[in-house]
């Protein structure tokens, strides 16, 4: 035998050769229909899908006019507003806002005009290179664009391209909005794709010119580059079609495009094939269906045929061998009429003596069996139960296994477990079994002394039959005859109940039932409670380790926005909100600063309203927790802010730092229920480390606002230092200024800068002295009157004057400027370029000597400390130009003074000598005359004596004016000059010594200033030291030249001389300070004189 067939068999024999040859013959049919249907739903799949391709592409194109139209409104409002094309953009942001990644708009250069949110690093840049600019410019039409980075910082955007045409149809230039790619938040562009349900049986995606994705319905693809792809190619060139191939993970498809009318894109659709023709697998099942019949029918028409024949020789044989193994109820039915039914009586006969024989024992023993059975049922029963409910610890599912297990336990239709909500003493659904949805809505909670109006008896309750039962409507309305409610507890503590009811008609429960259900009950208790136990333990450790986290990240976060974020986030997801805001408080007002949330709230950030007005101002005065369970009927709420929110829970949680209100959480719309007590313990423990998070990131940022001033006071520090060491230098007063301006623009961070000076102080004009940042005819052109335009008017009120914005304030005054044909082009080129100003009068020991303009491009609020710099920057410009004026007449007054010693010095010696010299020439004549040769030799003599002296007076006096060899030949020469001019041929020995760089370049006014020192200290040793010997030293260092002029007269005591004001000293002191050099003088009396001169080139 093979696999229990007797292949010798007549019954076999039989079957084989009638059967066999049929069912070749019926397979082959089948398995060529089926390759020809194959074929021609193929051919019919791949039609469809070309023609469903085309069609969805047509759908997107419709979804695509509306932001074409919206963009075409916005421009023709730009086309005919005068109005600048960003206050256009900000009038039109609240239905540009669907443009994600922004809204430019591009003038007919392609020049980037504004945008939208604000882009200020964009403004002014050239995009006249962009492709969709470019074909608009060709032919004014709008224009999608490929994937392209010109989002804000750089981010992947397709832009819409709408011209902005002139009523004659100029082109004037373009507004462009931009969708971001794969927008993870709220997104129109990608909501509007998903809104046409494109590809619901399998994948659908968007694919720009270049190949790269746009859409995906897997959004993790989207950027993706799928030029590679044979179907991608294949839609680039533009036409519809669909080709059967295998995608990326080499799945059978069908794969079908086309491209998107109005763009460069193309839609394309993979369906798997083995979805598409899923439709003709009922035919299949046909086909095989009629193989089946085609096999079976004959298959069966011969085993039947056959089996008559053969089945009362099968039958005796099964039952003799039954009997052989106790199972004496044996009785052949053969209706043969010959010889087989003859032996089939005679076999019922001798059962039927065997069974009666057993019959007695065989009653006894099957009753034992039943009560055996019926306790083994029930112990097997229990312990599943058991063994069902203590494998897993999840709440739901241990429910639902033991309302299965009990039901099936009684053969009952309806059930219900319910457990204790014990903050409302409500009994809540938990699991339940055959209720209609109306008694779900009525009766999903229900009071607990509804069901167990004794609850302290703890005894089970039996109703046999509610239509006689006073008590219980709702079950009875629900068309239930039957109840039994066994209450569920776990040390004396009610955990819930167990309800099992039935539809039809009376029942009574029995005893042993009874027993068993509350062995089922105690077995649900312990089960329940070590559920509940986990679930409370596992939210607790859950609640825990998420608030470390939390406390976590946000201790560790510093930025205030980024901690608030997370803050609303983790209070949804722990309290299973629907939404979750912060709103911060900002003087008397609640500002919403954050929101978090699945779903979209009519609603944004930055909304704000009273505290006095809101049920968040009640709990921030109180400082108190709010739970509100409608808060559309509350009337402390705000109803507008709760018809935003559509809140109908609410959970409001203050954040306060000891005295200081800081805001609050607010938390709406819990998913499972109404909020709890243990939502509002969680959120007050979030709550708690928000404060810390928000000190932390407060006190920050606080350090980094002192920081960022303590650097700008020492920026401010060092350039006041700079600019005073220019103030002390000799530089002219234009330099000076031309620096100071420098200065001024570092410092206070303006574009340009201009410094006027008042012509007449009885009022008069105002002209530039020194400007920077403005053209250079400013200079020469721009005369304002005092009392127009900014500068006019800070100097008429002698006080600084900010406009944040020049756009925004009532107009100044400009009339007779306007009427200058030379300058007013110059200044409304000004005004029209610089939107905030900064004036700031220059006051000089009380007097009015101008003003300081300060520009800025873009419109700002000025700080009082930075109006305080400007202040102190103007008082250091007044300090130089006074400081220069001051010198200015220094000079002149020294200038002076040298004509008048000169003259005096020419009166007292030269002149004085040469009257000696007349006298004696005109004594020496007269004696001549009269022969007296030896006294007129004596008169020579001393007339000879006399004009020597003259002239070395008169070599003195000239080498103290500025010698030529000085200006032509430098220091060094001009002291070796005077040294060989004037004391070598007095008689005096000399010696010059030079060291350092001797082709340093040393400035003339120093220069100078030695010289003088040098000259007026060997003038000193060769009138007054009587020296035999002088010698001068020259140090030329780049960081310091020094100057030394020494004697071996016979010295002088140096207080004695300085409080007589004798020998030059003062003179020599007047132009050290000048020079801003260190002089030392050192003396004896007997010993000789040093003078040593030290200064910074």
């Amino acid at each position: 035998m093979l696999m229990g067939i007797r292949w010798g068999s007549l019954y076999t024999k039989i079957i084989a050769w009638s059967f066999v040859p049929t069912v070749l013959i019926l397979v082959t049919v089948a398995l060529v229909t089926f390759y020809a249907y194959e074929r021609v739903t193929e051919t019919l799949v791949i039609a469809r899908d070309q023609e469903l391709v085309r069609l969805s592409a047509g759908q997107l194109t419709t979804e695509l006019s509306e932001y074409t139209n919206l963009l075409t409104v916005a421009a023709r409002v730009m086309a005919a507003s005068p109005t600048t094309a960003q206050q256009t953009l900000s009038e039109n942001s609240n239905r540009l806002v669907i443009f994600d990644g922004g809204v430019v708009v591009l003038d007919n250069f392609g020049r980037v005009m504004a945008a939208q949110p604000k882009r200020p690093a964009i403004i002014g840049q050239d995009w006249s290179d962009r492709p969709y600019f470019r074909q608009m410019a060709r032919t004014p039409q709008p224009v999608f664009s490929d994937i392209v980075a010109d989002g804000p910082q750089g981010l992947e955007v397709i832009a819409l391209a709408v011209p902005v045409t002139s009523d004659q149809g100029e082109f004037l230039g373009a507004v462009v909005g931009m969708f971001r790619l794969g927008a993870t938040t709220v997104s129109a562009f990608y909501g509007g794709i998903v809104k046409q349900r494109l590809g619901e049986s399998g994948q659908t995606y968007l694919i720009d010119s270049t190949g790269r994705v746009i859409y995906h319905s897997d959004i993790n693809r989207i950027g993706e580059d799928f030029s590679t792809q044979p179907v991608v190619q294949a839609a680039g060139a533009g036409k519809t079609g669909s080709i059967r191939s295998r995608d990326l993970m080499g799945r059978d498809i069908v794969a079908g495009y086309a491209p998107v009318p109005g763009t460069p894109w193309a839609l394309v659709t993979e369906e798997s094939w083995a979805a598409l023709t899923s439709a003709s697998q009922g035919y299949r099942w046909f086909l095989l269906l009629l193989l089946a019949l085609g096999v079976l029918v004959p298959a069966l028409v011969v085993t039947l045929g056959v089996r008559r024949i053969t089945k009362p020789i099968e039958d005796l044989t099964k039952a003799a061998q039954a009997m052989a193994q106790g199972e004496f109820n044996q009785k052949i039915m053969a209706r043969t009429g010959d010889e087989i039914e003859e032996l089939a009586g005679q076999f019922n006969l001798m059962a039927a003596q065997i069974q009666e024989s057993y019959s007695t024992l065989e009653q006894r023993v099957a009753a034992r069996t039943h009560e055996l059975a019926a306790l083994t049922k029930q112990f097997a029963i229990l312990n599943a139960i058991s063994a069902s409910v203590n494998e897993s610890l999840d709440l739901s599912e241990t429910l639902n296994r033991v309302l299965d297990e009990t039901m099936g336990l009684l053969n009952l239709e309806v059930g219900e477990i319910r457990l204790l909500d014990e903050e409302s003493n409500e009994l809540i659904i938990g699991a339940q079994r055959g209720m209609s949805a109306e008694f779900m809505r009525r009766a999903e909670r229900q009071p607990v002394t509804d069901i167990l109006p004794n609850l302290a008896a703890n005894q089970p309750i039996i109703i046999e039959d509610l239509l006689v039962h006073p008590g219980y409507s709702l079950p009875r309305e629900e068309g239930l005859r039957a109840l039994a409610i066994f209450p569920l507890r776990a040390r004396d503590r009610l955990l819930g109940v167990l309800c099992l009811a039935t539809r039809h008609g009376p029942r009574t429960v029995a005893r042993s039932e009874r027993e068993l259900l509350r062995s089922v009950s105690d077995q649900a208790s312990v089960a329940i409670e070590n559920a509940q136990l986990y679930v409370e333990t596992r939210r607790r450790v859950d609640e825990i380790e998420t608030l470390f986290a939390v406390q976590q990240a946000i201790t560790s976060r510093l930025d205030p926005q980024s901690v608030l974020q997370l803050i609303a986030d983790e209070a949804r997801r722990l309290t299973l909100a629907g939404g979750a805001f912060v709103f911060m408080l900002d003087q008397t007002e609640l500002c919403l600063s954050v929101i978090s949330g699945e779903e979209p709230f009519d609603i944004a950030v930055g909304y704000r309203m009273p505290m006095e007005q809101s049920v968040t101002g009640v709990a921030l005065q109180s400082g108190q927790i709010l739970r509100l369970a409608d808060a559309s009927q509350d009337p402390r709420a705000n109803q507008d802010l709760v018809r935003r929110l559509q809140a109908r829970s609410l959970v409001i949680v203050p954040l306060v730092s000891g005295p200081r209100i800081i805001g609050s959480i607010s938390v709406v719309n819990k998913k499972n229920g109404p909020f709890t007590g243990d939502d509002e313990r969680v959120l007050s423990m979030l709550a708690s480390s928000a404060i810390i998070g928000l000190e932390n990131a407060r006190l920050y940022q606080e350090e980094q606002d002192r920081r960022y001033e303590a650097e700008q006071r020492r920026q401010v520090a060092e350039g006041l230092r700079d600019i005073l060491t220019v103030l002390n230098s000799n530089r002219p007063l234009n330099e000076i200024l031309d620096y100071i301006v420098a200065q001024g623009n570092r410092l206070l961070g303006s574009e340009a800068v201009a410094l006027f000076r008042l012509q007449d102080k009885n009022g008069g004009s105002l002209k530039p002295q020194a400007v920077l940042g403005l053209p250079p005819e400013y200079l020469t052109l721009v005369e304002i009157p005092v009392g127009e335009a900014i500068v006019g008017r800070v100097v008429q009120q002698i006080k600084p004057l900010a406009v944040p914005d020049i756009t925004k304030i009532p107009p100044v005054e400009t009339d007779t400027l306007q009427q200058d044909p030379e300058q007013w082009p110059l200044l409304a080129e000004t005004i029209a370029r610089f939107r905030a100003m900064l004036g700031v009068p220059l006051v000089i020991k009380n007097e009015v000597y101008g003003g300081i303009m300060l520009y800025y491009t873009q419109p700002r609020e000025f700080t009082d400390e930075e109006i305080g710099l400007a202040v102190s920057f103007a008082d250091q410009v007044a300090l130089a130009i006074e400081n220069a004026r001051l010198f200015d007449q220094a000079e002149q007054a020294a200038i002076l003074e040298e004509r008048q010693r000169l003259a005096r010095e020419l009166h007292d010696s030269v002149t004085q000598a040469l009257y000696g010299i007349t006298m004696f020439a005109e004594a020496a004549a007269r004696l001549l005359g009269a022969g007296k040769t030896e006294l007129a030799t004596d008169h020579l003599n001393e007339l000879r004596s006399t004009a020597q002296e003259a002239l070395q007076e008169m070599r003195l006096l000239l080498f103290e004016l500025r010698p030529p060899v000085l200006e032509e030949e430098g220091l060094i020469a001009a002291l070796q000059t005077r040294l060989e001019a004037v004391e070598r041929r007095s008689g005096l020995a000399t010696e010059l010594t030079v060291a350092g760089d001797e082709e340093l370049p040393v400035p003339p006014k120093i220069e100078e200033g030695l010289y003088r020192i040098a000259q007026e200290a060997l003038n000193n040793a060769l009138k007054h030291a009587q020296a035999k010997c002088i010698s001068v030293y020259l140090n030329l260092d780049p960081q310091k030249i020094t100057l030394e002029i020494a004697d071996d007269g016979q010295g002088f005591d140096p207080i004695r001389v300085r409080d007589h004001a004798g020998l030059g000293l003062r003179g020599m002191e007047e132009r050290v300070a000048q020079l801003g050099a260190c002089l030392t003088l050192s003396s004896q009396p007997g010993r000789g004189t040093k003078i040593k001169v030290e200064v910074e080139p």
